[in-house]
């Protein structure tokens, strides 16, 4: 199976940032860095690499994607960047 390269986030276990099973990718670098700004402290170690990565528990494309706390459940949630911009 031919796998794209995408930009993808590792914690210093060089284990990829997962939403669930699927391993997150991103289109940029910008988009990478985006997200994991959401996600992360501002002194959390993390590093994103541009590769091809094998991963059994899938892929999820989350260039476009922004987690948020569902207000009801406190569960992190994803989505759309262009649903966030509706609502604010």
């Amino acid at each position: 199976m031919n796998r794209p390269m995408k930009y993808h986030i590792y914690n210093l276990d060089n284990h990829p940032l997962c939403f669930g099973e699927p391993a997150l990718e991103f289109d940029t670098k910008e988009q990478a860095i985006e997200f994991a700004s959401n996600v992360f402290e501002e002194n959390k170690f993390y590093h994103i690499i541009e590769d091809i990565l094998f991963y059994d528990g899938g892929y999820l494309n989350a260039s476009d994607l922004i987690p948020i706390i569902d207000p009801e459940t406190q569960d992190v949630i994803l989505i759309a960047k262009e649903e966030v911009e509706k609502n604010e």
